[in-house]
């Protein structure tokens, strides 16, 4: 089991990681490290702490945040923290309707829901991948309409691995 604390020092967002043994049944806690947020000249100080449910996968969590279109990350084996930011089309949608996960090979890829056409919702796939100037961001994959996977009209949708 992970736990993890975040806290705002003086402008700086620190984490501190624990990890529980179920071998030893012992907590290990880690030190309060710097985690990659971008303050926002808005930020009141603890908005920027503010996290949808973690998702766990391939190793990975992942926290998307409420109001900025960033997800944070923590690897699990080497407990580093990372920072992702997302389409900013995706910086608004729910915590239900968003799913990052990995490919096959390895690759971060995400899912998400629009649903802002009740009638048909779409669901779109993306892929973190170099584009043609080798630089690393999320690239737009395919585009689903919703009703292909759920019956649209009954509403309450969830994303699930």
């Amino acid at each position: 089991m992970v736990s993890v604390q975040r806290r705002n020092m003086q402008g700086q967002v620190q984490a501190c990681v624990a990890v529980f043994s179920s071998a030893t049944r012992e907590w290990k806690i880690l030190p309060w490290v710097k985690i990659p947020i971008p303050l926002q000249p808005e930020d009141d100080g603890e908005e920027m702490l503010k996290f949808h449910a973690g998702m766990q996968a391939n190793g990975f969590i992942y926290w998307k945040h409420m109001s900025q279109p960033y997800v944070l990350i923590l690897n699990t084996a080497t407990l580093k923290f990372s920072r992702v930011d997302l389409p900013l089309v995706l910086g608004e949608v729910e915590s239900e309707l968003f799913s990052l996960s990995h490919t096959k090979d390895g690759k971060l890829c995400m899912v998400a829901a629009d649903v802002s056409d009740a009638d048909t919702g779409t669901l779109v796939v993306w892929f973190w991948r170099a584009d043609d100037d080798g630089i690393e961001k999320w690239m737009f994959e395919q585009a689903f309409p919703l009703d292909t996977f759920i019956d649209v009209t009954k509403g309450n949708a969830r994303l699930r691995r």
